[in-house]
């Protein structure tokens, strides 16, 4: 506040100053050029005076606020690089282990697909015992099943034909051997 009154009453003076001259017009105005230029230098002085210290601090912050804006550009410049470095070496890797990765992937294939017609075999070869074994026994029962028609029909036949042929006489006379032949065993 003290500091803008000194400018407005500085700025009164040189005002006073050069109401004073009376307005006269002759020649050039040395004493009004002196004057001003003392006025002018009486104002530099004084801006010079009140201004010096807040614009030197006004600078100084911009200066210190400038300087850590360059550092934390070149510190945030410096860990861009350390990454981008980085990532570079994981791609540079991974194009390196291409290769190597699709020939692993090429032989795991292989062998799965090894393992599955292996599996897929020994499959077949277990379905065909299995069947084979299914053939054989239905195969027996078949053979079964007609030796037990045949034997049925047989003693059908053979039933029959004694019924026809056999008499009671005979009937009575084997019935006698079979009770005789039975002591005998026991």
């Amino acid at each position: 506040m003290i500091k803008l009154t000194v400018i407005m009453i500085t700025l009164l003076i040189t005002v006073i100053a050069s109401a004073s001259t009376g307005g006269e017009h002759e020649g050039v105005p040395t004493a009004l050029i002196w004057h001003q230029a003392f006025n002018v230098t009486i104002l530099f002085l004084g801006l010079f005076w009140f201004l010096r210290h807040p614009v030197r601090a006004h600078f100084s912050q911009r200066r210190a606020a400038f300087t850590e804006a360059a550092s934390k550009a070149a510190e945030s410049r410096k860990v861009a690089e350390e990454e981008k470095s980085h990532i570079e070496g994981k791609l540079a890797h991974l194009e390196a282990t291409t290769q190597e990765s699709l020939s692993r992937a090429r032989a795991e294939a292989a062998d799965l697909k090894n393992s599955i017609l292996k599996e897929a075999h020994e499959l077949a070869l277990r379905i065909k015992a299995d069947s084979e074994m299914m053939i054989k026994v239905e195969m027996q029962k078949a053979k079964n099943g007609i030796r037990e028609e045949i034997i049925k029909e047989s003693v059908k036949l053979t039933r029959s034909q004694i019924a026809d042929t056999v008499t009671g006489d005979d009937h009575d006379r084997l019935q006698k051997r079979f009770v005789d032949e039975l002591q005998v065993v026991q």
